[in-house]
């Protein structure tokens, strides 16, 4: 997974496949002022760290994808850093008297036209985001002015590098749309991809009620395949699959997707409705596949900040 120049590291075999963004930016003159309604926000300390990893811990089990981070990591984001390292970021808890109740990522100076970035926000307990919302909005607004004083530049506005889905971008104004981006990854290959996904695929059918009525399902991704083999209808093992002349038109391959397409697939950037459409390479054999695809594959979100 990484970041770069547009275009260039497909050429390496990476392609965009993992949402990054997407929220509008807000305007620093639409930041509220106030409390929170109870919550505060204050920067982190390294004592924070024990708090901020078991919040990341408890919110790995919501429906997005996310990247916990331990105490010893929290711990070199908070203070581990040196002051020039350019991947230094602010952080900043959320409490509720003693308490933590989630965190806040953001820039450690002005970027661009004045511009602070937001990296990630949370909150420990959902119910908390309506009280937390103002507080966080506030305390950008406070840490936008003061970077722009010592600097003697202008605040404009805060950049919110989250998904348009997230809790905060919800409750916030309405901002300035901004068209999503995403970032480069690169697999090792169809049968390695699908076999780390393979609780989650039994999950997601188990969920839907389905049964797949045949032994395997072979998808090609036009060089390499990858055999999901079932027993009593549930996968149950995936493993490298044969090689084909032409995928497309095989009767052993159930589906044919490019593998750019299929890594879209897996993280939930696209879905199979999505990636038909854009991709005409991309073939299934017969309904019954394209459904269980579909059901495999939902969009999900991504909430996923760099560590470098």
């Amino acid at each position: 997974m990484i970041e770069g120049i547009p275009y260039f590291y497909r050429r390496l075999g990476y392609d965009y496949a993992l949402a990054d963004d997407g929220a509008p930016s807000l305007p620093a003159a639409s930041l509220p002022a106030g409390d929170g309604g109870g919550l505060t926000v204050r920067p982190a300390t390294v004592a924070d760290a024990d708090a901020l990893a078991a919040i990341d811990r408890r919110l790995t089990g919501e429906p997005v994808l996310s990247c916990p981070r331990d105490a010893a990591t929290w711990r070199y984001e908070i203070a581990g850093r040196r002051p020039a390292d350019i991947s230094r970021n602010e952080v900043a808890v959320l409490t509720d008297g003693d308490a933590v109740r989630g965190y806040l990522v953001h820039s450690v100076r002005l970027f661009g036209a004045g511009e602070l970035v937001l990296f990630a926000a949370a909150c420990d307990r959902p119910d908390d985001w309506a009280r937390a919302a103002p507080a966080v909005l506030a305390y950008l607004g406070g840490a936008g002015r003061r970077y722009a004083a010592s600097s003697g530049e202008e605040f404009t506005l805060v950049r919110q590098r989250l998904s348009p889905a997230h809790p905060l971008v919800r409750m916030g104004p309405p901002g300035v749309p901004k068209r999503q981006r995403a970032w480069y990854l690169r697999a090792t290959g169809p049968a390695s991809l699908l076999g780390h996904l393979l609780p989650v695929l039994r999950d997601r059918w188990n969920t839907a009620g389905l049964r797949w009525p045949e032994k395997s399902m072979t998808i090609s991704t036009y060089g390499r395949s990858a055999r999901l083999d079932f027993s009593d209808g549930e996968p149950a093992a995936v493993v490298a699959g044969h090689r084909s002349v032409s995928p497309a038109t095989d009767p052993d391959i159930h589906a044919a997707i490019p593998p750019g397409a299929l890594l879209q697939l897996a993280l939930g950037y696209r879905t199979l409705p999505e990636v038909l459409h854009a991709w005409p390479d991309c073939v299934t054999r017969d309904r019954l596949t394209e459904h269980f695809l579909t059901v495999a594959f939902p969009p999900v979100e991504a909430r996923l900040w760099p560590r470098a």
